[in-house]
């Protein structure tokens, strides 16, 4: 890790006063809090002497005062001080000044997407005894159909009960964002396939100057799509 810059030190510090104060909390309480596993003795010696917390208590901090951890750490505003691009300033300071946008979920949502979709999709089929054997066997189109209908019959649902999304999006646009994902995962799906049998094949039987068949069975579905790209090009060159 690269070595603190002293200078950046005191501003750090101000952000982490300055977010407290705007979720009308303090050192002191923090100090107080049973879920919060550190003194307020320890978190002014450590903001003191080393400019920052142990992430281990900064995780435990902004799930507290629900924020993002980055700008617990000065992460996001260290990066803007480096930065000569006036609009990606802008853009590293926005989660800061909007700071009721930017709560402890992101930290959530990251580690549900490290889980995949393959446990939620365990989680959902438990909860009505179904094995997850059951939609495993199903094809490709049958799993999707599943998610499909799950998601379409949950998205109204949501809009019923949930004025916002965790950033606090009044306009809840994540919610139609799972679908249209949805729909280009299946776009995405069959073009590799494509890629992976039907050019594949087109090109073992007939392949491009500088290439063997045996170059063209070992390819990876991204290096046939790089090889493709490549062709068309070369055909409108001529």
């Amino acid at each position: 890790m690269p070595k603190q810059n002293v200078k950046t030190v005191p501003v750090i510090i101000d952000v982490f006063r300055e977010i407290l104060n705007r979720k009308g909390s303090s050192i002191r309480k923090l100090g107080s809090e049973s879920s919060i596993q550190c003194s307020e003795k320890t978190i002014r010696r450590e903001l003191k002497e080393k400019g920052g917390l142990r992430q281990q208590y900064v995780d435990q901090i902004a799930r507290y005062l629900d924020v993002d951890s980055r700008l617990l750490t000065g992460e996001l505003v260290k990066a803007a001080f480096e930065t000569e691009d006036v609009k990606n300033r802008m853009l590293l300071l926005y989660p800061l000044e909007h700071i009721e946008n930017y709560p402890y979920f992101r930290e959530e949502q990251s580690r549900l997407y490290m889980e995949g979709i393959d446990e939620t999709i365990r989680r959902v089929l438990s909860l009505f005894e179904i094995s997850y054997h059951q939609y495993e066997i199903k094809s490709f189109d049958e799993q999707y159909d599943f998610h499909y209908d799950m998601i379409s019959a949950l998205t109204p649902i949501m809009y019923k009960h949930f004025d916002r999304d965790g950033y606090g999006d009044t306009e809840r646009t994540s919610f139609q964002k799972v679908l249209h994902d949805l729909e280009n995962y299946k776009d995405e799906y069959y073009f590799r396939r494509y890629l992976d049998i039907s050019l594949r094949n087109e090109l073992i039987s007939n392949p491009p100057a500088g290439y063997s068949k045996k170059q063209i069975e070992k390819m990876t579905i991204d290096e046939l799509d790089a090889l493709d790209n490549y062709i068309q090009y070369a055909e409108k060159d001529k």
